[in-house]
């Protein structure tokens, strides 16, 4: 017999079967056929009454089937000795489990035999299976019960050890015998069941109405027998949908509770009324290109999807939303052009003479003392987050100017606290460049000519500059206009200066 899962209104069921293996199926067995033939002998040498009798064979019956599944359920050996009197494997072992399971149930019969039958019939085998303990609802239906509701069953397992579980036995559905592991629905108290993993491990919400039993629990119920699953779904619409596999159980904590289902079947995959769960892509990337400004709110109530099926195919088709940058001014049409001009000449410069090994720049930045930066946390539900203090506006800073190249950084300077650049500052700065070039790249530029960048900053535009650059025999590149997002500093130091700083606090120059 095969147990059931099953889910009636995102609900789960599971009935079950017993599940005896190896080594712990001998040794339950054994002691089961001692007792059984210690009443055998006990009830002939004292000529029990039918009644009596009638207990003996139920109970033989129990032991008999018992033993059955056991055989049923033992591993197979392949390309492995038959002799089970070798116990040099493990598959010599099991067949030596397997041959006393033969003796028992072979002992079993001859015990039975050994009784004469009653003239009258007794109600006595079926009390005898009712005070069996259930060891899920399936059971429970087996001993007469038919109506869905509370009922106490004691699983055999390690997590259990022989504890009894309060459940709910879905009497109802598919011939019945479902014992329900969750269930969700319309009732009077809503059940959060955005939980954390302790609450999954141990089980949640009101046995009668919404619920889940715990990952412990199905761990226990799916490892003593063979079990199927079945979901049983409805909409808004009130359209009903199940889905059934075959096998299911799922294993311990250590494994993360990792779940295996056997086969599919059922209606869960048919077309229905309602939202679908994916959109035409094509379809999508005509909204997104008429307004590239859209939110996937709008997307959603145009397409008539959740919204969280909008975000799921944007990611699909490789799309992001991004916040525009802010840059200092509007570009007009002169602006573009110079600098296309600006790039389209940098390009021919490199695919002629190399020029990337031979460019260097510079740019300025300020550095704080304390870099302590606000950052999110993993915290438990209810608890609140940490907290960082905001920077102060009176945070000391300095301003740092540096000077590098392809090869990484030939000259920096940091300034005074209260001091920032000027031109004559920036002037005597290029004079030192100019030696630090001499000393640090001094075989680079021995015969090529420094290809100079900067942007066009005030102290960089000045006359003073101009004429320092004049001496220095530096080739300046052009910088666009209004083309801060051009700059080589922008695009690469400024990015891993904050992460290189991040935490750290200085306590003076």
């Amino acid at each position: 017999m095969k147990s059931r899962i099953m889910v009636p209104k995102l609900s789960l069921y599971l009935g079950s079967t017993l599940f005896l293996q190896n080594m712990w199926v001998a040794n339950i067995s054994f002691k089961l056929l001692l007792l059984l033939l210690i009443t055998a002998i006990k009830t002939q040498a004292d000529s029990a009454a039918c009644e009596q009798k009638e207990k003996h064979l139920a109970i033989l019956d129990l032991a008999k089937e018992s033993i059955s599944k056991a055989k049923d359920l033992q591993p197979v050996c392949v390309n492995e000795s038959k002799d089970i009197s070798s116990n040099s494997s493990e598959c010599g072992a099991k067949e030596k489990v397997s041959a006393y399971l033969d003796i028992a149930k072979n002992l079993i019969e001859e015990a039975k035999s050994n009784y004469s039958a009653c003239d009258t019939a007794s109600n006595l085998t079926k009390v005898v299976l009712l005070h069996k303990k259930p060891t899920d609802c399936s059971e429970i239906l087996e001993n007469g019960e038919k109506t869905s509701g509370e009922y106490m069953i004691w699983p055999r397992n390690r997590i259990f050890n022989d504890m009894q579980l309060k459940v709910y036995c879905d009497m109802d559905t598919d011939d019945g015998g479902w014992t329900v592991i969750q269930r969700r629905g319309n009732f009077s108290t809503k059940i959060d069941f955005y939980r954390t993993w302790s609450y999954y491990k141990d089980g949640f919400g009101n046995i009668s109405e919404e619920f889940w039993i715990g990952n412990d629990n199905i761990f226990g119920l799916t490892n003593q027998g063979n079990y199927i699953v079945r979901f049983d779904m409805e909409n808004v619409d009130k359209e009903y949908r199940f889905a059934t596999y075959s096998s299911f159980w799922i294993e311990d904590e250590t494994a993360g509770y990792m779940v295996h289902f056997g086969n599919y079947t059922g209606t869960a995959d048919e077309p229905r009324s309602g939202r679908p769960i994916e959109v035409d892509c094509e379809q999508l990337k005509q909204i997104i290109d008429q307004d590239r400004n859209v939110s996937t709110r709008t997307i959603a109530l145009e397409l008539e999807v959740c919204q969280k099926t909008i975000v799921n195919d944007l990611k699909r088709i490789n799309l992001a939303f991004k916040f525009n940058r802010w840059v200092p001014h509007e570009l007009t049409a002169e602006d573009k052009r110079k600098r296309k001009s600006a790039c389209l000449a940098l390009l021919r410069n490199q695919r002629k003479e190399k020029i990337l090994d031979r460019i260097v720049t510079c740019d300025e930045n300020w550095v704080y003392y304390n870099n302590t930066r606000r950052k999110g946390g993993w915290s438990a539900l209810g608890e609140s987050a940490g907290s960082v203090a905001r920077r102060a506006l009176t945070n000391k800073k300095v301003f740092l100017c540096f000077w590098w190249d392809c090869q990484g950084i030939i000259y920096k300077k940091y300034l005074k606290i209260v001091q920032t650049i000027n031109s004559a500052i920036y002037s005597n700065m290029l004079i030192k460049v100019r030696d630090a070039i001499r000393e640090k790249r001094r075989n680079k530029f021995r015969r090529k000519v420094v290809l100079f960048h900067q942007d066009n900053a005030r102290p960089h535009v000045s006359t003073m500059a101009g004429w320092t650059l004049y001496r220095l025999e530096w080739n300046l590149i052009q910088h666009p206009p209004y083309s801060t997002d051009m700059e080589p500093s922008d695009l690469c130091l400024f990015l891993h200066l904050p992460l290189h700083l991040d935490g750290v606090i200085f306590n003076s120059n």
